[in-house]
């Protein structure tokens, strides 16, 4: 039998699809068994419009038992009529339009059934979506692709060409992406992406902020577990809470759980940052992150301006100023809701700091009664280096050298994230301060005595203790002892050594020395006269 259509409608009673104003031709044919399994129909110039879009191509129906379909369209759709067909989908709200070419072979049906058939056939589509947009159920978050190009073959969307906006982030990526249809029709437990992932701006923490309201209930886990992801990452313009980066470049690897960042390196505060992290979940909602930070001639105090002053009040980013290098080794534990494990913080930091400055530092100034008051409003180092670790919420500083314009200082102590303080400082002070000074502060010389005039320096042992808004500067009477002690032992040591050496010297002189000739004089009788 052959056929013509024209201004044919079509609609199925099971879901919603409407096909109007069809046009086509063909012919039937039931095969060489004269039943519904050899049957064929054959479409030629096939043309409808569904919602708000059209099809339009060839296709060849066989086996009206189990309709098995070939077909090469052109179509073009209204992505809103889509939500009908794929109501499970996590992907709502769709909007925007995407225009396909598409060649298809496999099992045809209006129904539920159809999704596994889709998933086992055999299709081939060169797409272009456009002004896409849609949510994430699990996340409330909503997606702009503004253009895409894809090349669709079976389970495999080849994308290039994107341009991709949620929040004020903005995305191009171009790259695989396998398994979506099968995770999105629930027949796959994890989507693959691999390529390169470019953006203008991103900002990360609006990607990280979830609706609390409609958050997947069952998940018992923070990182997704369907999801695999590895790709070369390019940000012009990075972003998280107050931290700004730019040309920010490395491998981002996801899998099991388990983030990993290699190779990264960025330009921020002024200077240069190079790193690797892995961000993991042992155990379901508690995360574990281990970093390796280098940072080269960064702005302290932007640093400290970027990252609320570290969460401490001790010393503020008006406060501090400089350029530094800094080398930081980082483990963090997170506790559900991302709550910081303070117990188990473990960092390891080697710092240098140069062109330093110490600006209106109310701890410093505690030590006006050695140095002018004046001079400690702005004080400014040359170089600062040392290694500071933390651990059990307690920061140890070993003892360190400061060379200021005030004075100069070693420092060593402990510092505790209840801000509890326990510095020992000795004080270098020059003959040029204790000169200008001193009739200022009379304590020194009440303590330690006059200073004399060709004394170039003089050691003052103090101890700072208590809490950091309110620290107490004592004078540290065990150092002092122990100083004396020391200058004791070195003097009794001195003077040993001068001895042997006199000793020494006296025996290699006898040892040496050439015969002495005794003469003794005659005996005289003494006679009376």
């Amino acid at each position: 039998m052959t056929f013509k259509i024209n201004n044919g409608d079509f609609k199925l009673k099971s879901i919603p699809f409407i096909l109007k104003n069809i046009t086509t031709s063909g012919n039937v044919d039931n095969g060489q068994n004269n039943c519904f399994e050899t049957s064929i129909i054959k479409f030629k110039g096939f043309y409808a419009n569904t919602n708000n879009g059209s099809i339009k191509g060839d296709f060849i129906v066989k086996n009206f038992n189990n309709y098995f379909l070939y077909a090469d369209f052109n179509s073009s759709w209204d992505l809103a009529e889509l939500n009908r067909y794929f109501q499970d989908s996590p992907f709502i709200n769709l909007q925007g339009r995407l225009n396909a070419n598409t060649s298809y072979k496999g099992n045809l049906s209006f129904n539920k059934k159809f999704q596994d058939y889709f998933i086992n056939s055999k299709h081939q589509s060169k797409a272009v979506f456009d002004n896409v947009k849609l949510t994430y159920l699990k996340s409330n978050r909503d997606f702009e692709i503004s253009t895409a190009n894809c090349n669709i073959e079976n389970n495999t969307i080849t994308l290039s060409n994107s341009n991709i906006f949620t929040s004020n982030s903005n995305l191009q990526f171009d790259g695989d992406i396998k398994n979506l249809f099968k995770f999105i029709l629930k027949k796959h437990d994890k989507i693959k992406i691999t390529g390169n992932l470019n953006s203008t701006k991103l900002f990360l923490k609006e990607l990280m902020t979830n609706n609390d309201s409609i958050k997947d209930k069952q998940s018992t886990t923070v990182l997704p577990e369907w999801l695999y992801v590895k790709i070369n990452t390019n940000i012009n313009n990075f972003n998280y809470n107050k931290f700004n980066a730019s040309t920010l470049k490395g491998v981002l690897e996801y899998d099991k759980q388990k983030l990993k960042g290699s190779n990264l390196q960025l330009k921020s505060l002024d200077g240069e940052i190079l790193g690797d992290f892995i961000l993991r979940e042992p155990t379901n909602k508690y995360l574990i992150l281990n970093t390796n930070i280098d940072l080269k001639k960064i702005n302290i105090r932007k640093s400290f301006e970027s990252f609320n002053n570290f969460n401490q009040n001790f010393i503020k980013q008006n406060e501090l100023n400089g350029i530094g290098t800094i080398e930081l080794d980082i483990e963090s534990h997170w506790k559900p809701s991302f709550i910081l494990n303070k117990d188990k913080l473990n960092i390891k930091s080697h710092l240098i700091i140069e062109e330093g400055e110490l600006i209106d530092f109310k701890p410093l100034e505690n030590l006006s009664t050695f140095v002018s008051l004046d001079d400690l409003k702005h004080v400014q180092f040359s170089t600062l280096e040392n290694t500071i670790e933390v651990a059990d919420q307690i920061i140890t500083i070993p003892a360190m050298e400061i060379k200021s314009t005030a004075l100069s200082v070693f420092l060593s102590g402990t510092h505790t994230f209840k801000q509890e303080i326990n510095y020992s400082i000795k004080l270098l002070l020059s003959e040029l301060l204790s000169n200008r000074f001193r009739k200022a502060n009379t304590s020194i010389k009440n303590e330690f005595g006059e200073i004399k005039e060709e004394q170039n320096f003089s050691t003052v042992y103090l101890k700072m203790t208590g809490k950091t808004d309110n620290p107490k500067i004592s004078f540290d009477g065990i150092k002092i002892q122990e100083d004396i002690k020391q200058n004791i032992n070195e003097e009794i040591e001195l003077i040993g050594d001068i001895i042997k050496e006199d000793i020494t010297k006296v025996k290699e002189k006898k040892e040496k020395g050439d015969d002495v000739l005794i003469e003794w004089e005659e005996e005289r009788k003494y006679v009376p006269k």
